[in-house]
């Protein structure tokens, strides 16, 4: 049986401003983020639930790529022409993006089931997703986690396999 597959973009002259809304947004909401989240403990709580709902997008994103998307098949949505995962975000590179900004929240955390589990599965989404940008941001994010913790020695373990992939593709030309 034969499939449509669609490809969800906007217009080039409304792509450059979403990342400008993007940001005059977050800078809005930073205020009310310090007035709401005052103790440590909430923005421990803040953190748990962006990591769950990152593990949340991330299992969609990879049901996608295996073809057991729930959502896809009811709304006619799921897989773009390259079949990159797509989740709820309706675009590759959106989902590889949140996904970056919450798998590094998953190391902070004692339970080793939410730190690993949780990390690697957003991070498998994010390889899924194709999306180089939001593969460099968690790498580059997650140095930095991995090093205010103390595990350097993984922290440049994981730098140098980093530096010679991608020494490799750019040798590769690919």
């Amino acid at each position: 049986p034969h499939t449509t597959e669609r490809v969800v973009a906007l217009p080039w002259n409304v792509m450059p401003i979403l990342p400008t809304m993007t940001i005059l947004g977050s800078a809005a909401a930073l205020p009310a983020m310090g007035s709401q989240t005052d103790t440590l403990q909430r923005w421990h709580r803040v953190a748990w639930h962006l990591t769950h709902i990152g593990a949340g997008v991330a299992g969609l994103a990879l049901a996608q790529v295996a073809g057991l998307d729930p959502v896809g098949m009811r709304l006619g949505v799921g897989r773009i022409s390259d079949h990159a995962a797509i989740s709820v975000f309706g675009n590759p590179t959106i989902t590889g993006n949140v996904l970056a900004i919450c798998a590094p929240l998953a190391l902070m955390f004692q339970a080793r089931r939410v730190r690993l589990g949780a990390y690697l599965v957003m991070v498998a989404a994010i390889l899924a997703s194709r999306s180089t940008s939001s593969l460099a941001a968690v790498g580059l994010a997650s140095l930095v986690v991995w090093w205010r913790y103390r595990k350097r020695r993984l922290a440049v373990s994981v730098a140098l396999v980093a530096l010679l992939v991608a020494g490799w593709v750019a040798v590769r030309g690919g």
